[in-house]
This record gives structure tokens, C-alpha cells and sequence, in this order.
């Protein structure tokens, strides 16, 4: 399997993983809007399905053609996504010194299922957006084809497509049930203790 063949199975994945957060926005919209009201973009629901069927068509479309420039439309995506969670993150230990609120509760990413926004995320979304930048130039550079994937026989198939679903499958569970564990290494902000009178 050649590099470039190598970079687009790994970003199969991420498109996936784009795509399940897509489906999670258009049918539940809420913990999204909340999470960029969070950080001062109020959007109703309406435009957070809009961005979810954005989503799903980017990463269908991506794995079905392999196209460098889609690839590249969802690098970019990615790089926005670290971007607002870097403004939550801000935003929430900006309320923690200040002694209010709790911050927020979902990244929004998978709807009813997302976690708080943390270095999982981080980490997930530049990787993601790394990747996704690196399969567009080996793709680019080699004149690949998505159907290449798929040119090793029925098993060989199969087994491809396993394991990119199993991939898929495990970056959200990291985004949405194991955050938490990871978060737990981060150190926290203490929160502001009031001065005692004299």
C-alpha cells in the first residue's frame, strides 16, 4: 500500500467520524447551538442541522472521490473545530476564575453524547485536520483514486472497510466516554477564594 493509499484509509476514518457527528447535529441540534452560545455565536438549531447535513455530504463526497480539494475543505473544518473548542476551553476558565458557572457541559460534537471540550478534543481535531491535510498532497501528488482502496479483492474489502469502522468508532468513544479520563491529566484552575476580614 502505498503512502498515499496508507494517509486516505487513516482519513476514512476521520471522515467518518465527521460524518456520525453530522448525523448527531442534524438530529440533535441543542448541545451544539449551546456550546457557541457559550463562546458568544448564538445560532438556533436551524443552522446547527444545517451544518450537520454540511457534514455528512463533505465526508461522503470526500471518501467517495478522494478529491484533494475536499480533503483539503475538511483539513480546514477541522482546524475550525480546534479553534472553537480552544474558545470554550478559554471561556470556561475564564468563568472558573471569575466564580461563576460551571462551564460548559458538551463540546457538541455528537449531540446528546458529546463531552466537555478538552485536550481529547484537541488532540483529535488537529490529528484529524493534519491528516486529512496530508492525505490532499499525497493524494494530490500521486493521482490517487478512493476506488484504489478497494482494488485488493473482496476480503481484502472487507477487512478495509472493518477497520476504518472500528477506528471511527473508537475516536468517538474517546470524544464522547473516555474525554473525561483524559481531561483528568490536565491540571485545573483553582477558583478565586474569598479574602478573610480582619
Amino acid at each position: 500500500m502505498s503512502s498515499a493509499l496508507a494517509a486516505f484509509s487513516i482519513s476514512a476514518i476521520v471522515l467518518v467520524v465527521l460524518a456520525v457527528a453530522g448525523l448527531s447535529k442534524v438530529t440533535t441540534p441543542e448541545p451544539t447551538a449551546t456550546t457557541l452560545a457559550s463562546i458568544g455565536i448564538r445560532v438556533g438549531t436551524v443552522p446547527v442541522r444545517l451544518l450537520g447535513v454540511v457534514e455528512v455530504a463533505l465526508a461522503a463526497a470526500t471518501a467517495l472521490t478522494a478529491s484533494p480539494l475536499l480533503l483539503g475543505v475538511a483539513a480546514l473544518l477541522h482546524l475550525g473545530f480546534t479553534g472553537v473548542v480552544l474558545a470554550v476551553r478559554k471561556s470556561h476558565r475564564r468563568q472558573l476564575l471569575a466564580g461563576s458557572g460551571d462551564g460548559p457541559a458538551s463540546c457538541g460534537c455528537f449531540g446528546a453524547s458529546s463531552a466537555a471540550p478538552g485536550l481529547a478534543h484537541i488532540t483529535v481535531t488537529v490529528a484529524s485536520a493534519v491528516t486529512l491535510g496530508a492525505a490532499a498532497l499525497l493524494i494530490r501528488a500521486n493521482n490517487i483514486e478512493a476506488r484504489e482502496l478497494f482494488d485488493d479483492g473482496l476480503l481484502a474489502s472487507v477487512l478495509t472497510v472493518g477497520l476504518i469502522s472500528l477506528g471511527a468508532a473508537m475516536v468517538i468513544l474517546i470524544l464522547t466516554r473516555l474525554a473525561e479520563l483524559f481531561d483528568s491529566f490536565e491540571p485545573q484552575p483553582a477558583a478565586p477564594t474569598p479574602l478573610a476580614l480582619r
